[in-house]
């Protein structure tokens, strides 16, 4: 074979090999940038699917504070009508929804009360009264856990709690520490929510309190 044809086979092969090789690096090249637009699509799409779980929880947060009852203790007359163990009680819902089914439970050794007010508007008192209640004495509707410093947990009893639902189904418990004080002594607990989950504090289950 001539050498010149052999030397133009090699040549040729050569940049053939070349163009083989640059093309390799480009599709290499492509396949990197559609991976990063890949990710960056994908990135973004995380960030909005995040921003809008964020939106729908504040959605339903500001829902919730919005329909909340705020209960609250404003007279207690242990001694109503001068009648002993008659009680009666004065409560008002604060909050931003209606209380529904708002009862008072009270404890006094050795009897125990379960007064009815019906259901509260926004910034409506009501007041009832009711006599001791025959049966044994739910006392867990009076045990309150309280997260002390450290996060130690200690459990109260406080001898009064104000009982309700709102209008979204979830139930609620105000406890009231030291109600047969003086107003100035009375110590409003924070309050406790069940919401559905599960299993439900017992409180929130009592049949005594015809849930």
């Amino acid at each position: 074979m001539d050498p010149l044809l052999s030397a133009d086979w090699v040549a040729l092969g050569g940049i053939a090999q070349f163009g083989a090789a640059l093309g390799t690096v480009a599709l290499a090249l492509v396949t990197v940038r559609m991976a990063n637009e890949t990710r960056e699509v994908a990135e973004a799409t995380r960030i909005e699917s995040a921003a809008t779980v964020s939106l729908a929880e504040e959605a339903r947060n500001d829902r919730e504070l919005a329909w909340r009852p705020q209960m609250s203790l404003v007279g207690l007359d242990a001694d109503s009508f001068g009648q002993k163990d008659r009680m009666r009680v004065q409560v008002k819902n604060a909050g931003g929804g209606p209380a529904i089914k708002c009862r008072v439970a009270i404890r006094r050794h050795p009897s125990w009360w379960l007064i009815p007010l019906g259901d509260l508007q926004v910034n409506s008192p009501a007041e009832a009264d009711g006599f001791p209640l025959p049966g044994a004495r739910p006392d867990t509707v009076f045990e309150y856990v309280f997260q002390g410093a450290g996060g130690l947990s200690v459990t109260l009893t406080p001898e009064l709690v104000i009982l309700c639902s709102d209008v979204l189904g979830r139930q609620f418990r105000f406890p009231v520490e030291h109600p047969f004080e003086d107003m100035p002594t009375w110590n409003h607990l924070r309050p406790e929510i069940s919401a559905g989950e599960v299993p439900k504090p017992a409180w929130a289950t009592e049949p005594a309190l015809f849930w």
